[in-house]
């Protein structure tokens, strides 16, 4: 498709029900088999004409467990409210996670939810794939027109399932728009 390069070495860590612990979100075993039960989660960006992507998402082979499946749902239907919620020139960086994070607890999902203490939620992104300013709690910055941001929340269910939902959001005049075009329904599936 003519990309050029990739922004960063492209990631898949697959987690299987029941094989690891809160403290193994990111120990990905590479001799693990898929099997019914495995949360995949991936992390891929290229290159296009000097600037960088980076997306991001979660999918599960086999049946997910509801705690699990509807805490996918949570997670994407906060990230659509963020860009809702985006005013150019109004709304300031440090300010998204708290967005996303009044979604998700407003669900009952708060305690899965990633990175609360440093209100984490992702980067600017766009010769390098990891600018500033960070998406983050640290950061008192203006969003404006023209600027890329990664949104991606994660959320860890131990013993299930690692999940990240990560988007390239670009703030317009107006308000912000997905530069990430990928089905939010599209979760759980298997080789039937």
């Amino acid at each position: 498709h003519g990309i050029q390069d990739f922004s960063f070495p492209p990631t898949a860590g697959f987690k299987t029900r029941g094989t690891f612990g809160p403290d193994e979100m990111f120990d990905f075993s590479r001799d693990s088999v898929l099997v019914p039960g495995t949360a995949i989660a991936f992390d891929v960006g290229y290159m296009d004409h000097g600037y960088c992507s980076d997306w991001g998402r979660t999918v599960y082979y086999g049946k997910a467990p509801e705690l699990v499946k509807h805490g996918y749902d949570v997670l994407n239907h906060a990230c659509v409210h963020l860009i809702e919620q985006i005013v150019p020139y109004k709304t300031n960086v440090k300010d998204c996670f708290d967005m996303i994070r009044d979604d998700v607890e407003k669900d009952g999902y708060l305690d899965y939810l990633r990175y609360k203490d440093e209100r984490m939620l992702g980067h600017q992104i766009g010769t390098e794939c990891h600018e500033h300013p960070m998406v983050n709690a640290q950061t008192d910055a203006i969003l404006k027109p023209g600027m890329i941001f990664c949104s991606e929340p994660k959320m860890a269910f131990p013993g299930e399932c690692y999940m990240r939902v990560e988007d390239m959001v670009l703030v317009t005049d107006t308000g912000a728009e997905f530069l990430t075009h990928f089905p939010r329904d599209l979760f759980e599936f298997s080789n039937d």
